[in-house]
């Protein structure tokens, strides 16, 4: 017969009443979803709570949730795991997860990470594939047991197996760089393929990067470009990084500056520091958008903040030259240049030598000009070879 959810409620309610659990979590999910009626969180968190009294491991997990995400009630970590635990007892193996997790994090209870792995490993091997995920980052990352790749992809396998997306594309890492496994880029594409296809961002970023590298597949800049769009669909930072890129280069699409701006502005206010700084490049050039000095700068200085290495090496040369705003601060300028230098930027090591030289931004001091000039010269950076052998004025400005 044809779905009816209005009169399946009629009948849940009607069971209910008479204290039938099975009917209680069945009419607590109606309201929890929405079916049939409008959602109703606190009828649902009542319903459930019923059910969970009367001892049905799935309203108790439920019920677990309401507790954790706040559904028809606050929040209450501790209630989520006492519930969750309620629930494991009886076998519900998600809420053997759940528990985990509560144990992994220290959330409702004492953190306790040997507790949590063995709470995966039960639900693991009674079928959860979220589980078998978790159980599989406990061993990748040495949470609650010994660091064991191996037995990592051996649970990222079982994982991808039945399903699981996240656990599909860490799989694919592993075989993209050759973790505990023999490198293999056509598999790490046939995973990827698979996660991607299940709706998982991460998996449809990492897929457009093999389409536009050519890794395990030839170069296709048109899917590329129809990967890194649904993930910035979903909101994944360094899918919308690498969408406008697309847009910003001409790559499988048109140039167009107003799309690339709009896209790194996404990724920008998600905290992506490369496109927060392809913002600021934005305002500071005019494209895409208005030119806008001040702009240019708030967003050079959020992304050299994030310790990213080519706007702190930029934003200390704004300060040095007083190239945006005319804003000059030598100090602040030496202060950003050492920044950069100390992530390894070339140009910033070599500026940042030439400013102890001379005395710009910071007090003169010729050992530690030594310092990054040789720094920079290991790195084969000519200008400073130079002026390590012998200083000249035209070698010894600050500059690019």
């Amino acid at each position: 017969m044809p779905k009816d959810y209005k009169l399946a409620i009629k009948w849940f309610a009607a069971s209910a009443v008479q204290d039938n659990s099975e009917a209680q979590n069945s009419l607590a999910l109606c309201y929890y979803e929405g079916n049939g009626c409008k959602k109703d969180p606190e009828n649902a968190f009542k319903w459930f709570a019923r059910s969970a009294e009367n001892e049905n491991p799935l309203a108790q997990f439920n019920l677990g949730l309401c507790y954790e995400q706040g559904v028809g009630t606050d929040v209450n970590m501790v209630e989520a795991a006492k519930w969750y635990r309620v629930s494991a007892e009886q076998g519900n193996i998600e809420a053997m997860n759940n528990l985990g997790l509560c144990y992994e994090k220290g959330d409702g209870v004492d953190q306790d990470q040997k507790q949590a792995y063995e709470l995966y490993l039960s639900s693991a091997e009674n079928g959860s594939s979220m589980a078998s995920f978790n159980l599989a980052l406990c061993c990748q990352k040495g949470i609650g047991v010994p660091e064991n790749e191996k037995t990592a992809v051996e649970w990222y396998q079982k994982a991808s197996e039945q399903g699981y997306p996240q656990a599909q594309c860490n799989l694919a890492v592993f075989y993209q760089q050759g973790i505990a496994v023999p490198l293999d880029e056509l598999k790490a594409v046939k995973w990827y393929t698979t996660s991607a296809a299940q709706g998982y961002a991460e998996a449809q970023n990492n897929l457009g990067l093999c389409y536009q590298h050519g890794v395990g597949i030839p170069k296709d800049p048109d899917l590329a470009v129809q990967w890194y769009s649904e993930a910035s669909i979903q909101g994944h930072a360094e899918g919308q990084f690498n969408l406008a890129t697309c847009y910003f280069n001409g790559a499988g699409v048109d140039r167009h500056p107003a799309n690339a701006f709009q896209w790194y502005s996404e990724s920008a206010e998600r905290d992506h520091p490369e496109a927060q700084f392809m913002v600021s490049l934005c305002y500071a050039h005019g494209l895409g958008v208005d030119k806008n000095a001040k702009r240019a700068l708030v967003w050079l200085t959020r992304s050299a903040e994030n310790d990213y290495a080519e706007a702190e090496y930029n934003l200390g040369m704004v300060h040095l030259l007083g190239t945006l705003n005319d804003y000059l601060n030598p100090t602040k300028g030496v202060e950003w240049l050492r920044a950069a230098a100390e992530d390894r930027h070339v140009e910033a090591q070599y500026n940042l030598g030439i400013c102890y030289l001379h005395g710009i931004g910071c007090d003169e001091d010729e050992e530690l000009a030594g310092k990054w000039l040789q720094t920079a010269a290991e790195s084969g950076h000519m200008p400073s070879e130079e002026a390590l052998q012998g200083l000249q004025p035209a070698e010894q400005e600050i500059g690019v």
